[in-house]
């Protein structure tokens, strides 16, 4: 009998709410809450943003006791079995303490929606958004006069913009007193050069009716595809819309505040002050 990644969620017995409320630190709600607002997140993930001063033992130990605690689900990817790291999500025990932390902010769970980000085909793409998120927040730290103000995730920006457009992020950065406000698609090649040159005409509308200027980075798995979509967006690229994009491997190092990102009309690499520069808030 066949059998979906979501089977090998590893799941622990719930233990009693009091005796799990008690050994709960404040960056455990923090994990909680991120691996609830982005659905999945990896080992190395969750290392490079809520500890990361702690040593990888450490930070191993901690997340077992979260699972043992049933707040934190977990699995590898069927395709990556033996070789991946631990994927996690959230776990029953940890939608309810979530839920009571976040106060009027209930956190809607079922194992089969949590647990089925082991099957979905989104599987990439939502741990490549973390990626970025990980790697704005490392930039961030080691930037100086740098701040990541803002992160909105998929869901929020459909919230707010998703009348317009549906970025797959938002970020506001900070840096010596000036503010950078943009968004982020993050491009797995699954869609057509033309499906994400129209994504620019939305993202004109919604400046438009916003009377803000709409600042896309677009992250793209090669020079090839950077080169092939800056082609298509480069006429749809403006002052009010304009397109920049850069690799995942440049998110990585030397990371999205350093010069790596390419106007689509041109080969300059910018960074992000320097391109929010270009696209001045009224």
């Amino acid at each position: 009998m066949s059998r979906h990644a979501k089977d090998y969620v590893e799941r622990t017995p719930r233990q009693s709410s009091s005796l799990v409320r008690g050994r709960i630190m404040p960056r455990d709600i923090q994990v909680l809450g991120g691996v609830h607002d982005h659905k999945v997140m990896t080992t190395e993930h969750l290392h490079r943003l809520y500890f990361p001063r702690a040593g990888e033992r450490s930070v191993r130990l901690r997340l077992r006791k979260l699972h043992g605690y049933g707040l934190l689900d977990r699995f590898r990817p069927l395709s990556l079995r033996g070789s991946s790291p631990y994927h996690w999500v959230l776990g029953s025990a940890g939608a309810r303490l979530l839920t009571q932390k976040r106060g009027s902010e209930a956190v809607s769970y079922r194992f089969e929606r949590s647990a089925g980000v082991a099957d979905s085909p989104r599987l990439g793409h939502m741990l490549g958004l973390v990626d970025c998120l990980v790697a704005f927040t490392a930039a961030a730290r080691q930037t100086p006069g740098a701040e990541l103000v803002q992160w909105l995730n998929e869901a929020e920006c459909a919230k707010r913009w998703g009348r317009y457009v549906r970025p797959d992020a938002y970020v506001r950065w900070e840096q010596e007193g000036e503010q950078a406000h943009v968004f982020v698609e993050y491009d797995t090649g699954s869609e057509t050069l033309a499906m994400v040159r129209d994504k620019m005409t939305s993202y004109a509308d919604l400046a438009r009716a916003t009377r803000f200027a709409s600042v896309v980075l677009f992250v793209v798995h090669s020079r090839v595809r950077e080169a092939n979509l800056a082609g298509v967006l480069a006429p749809r690229s403006s002052s009010r819309a304009g397109a920049y994009l850069a690799t995942y491997a440049d998110l990585a190092a030397p990371g999205p505040a350093a010069a790596v990102w390419r106007p689509a009309h041109s080969q300059d690499r910018l960074t992000l002050m320097q391109l929010a520069a270009r696209h001045p808030i009224d």
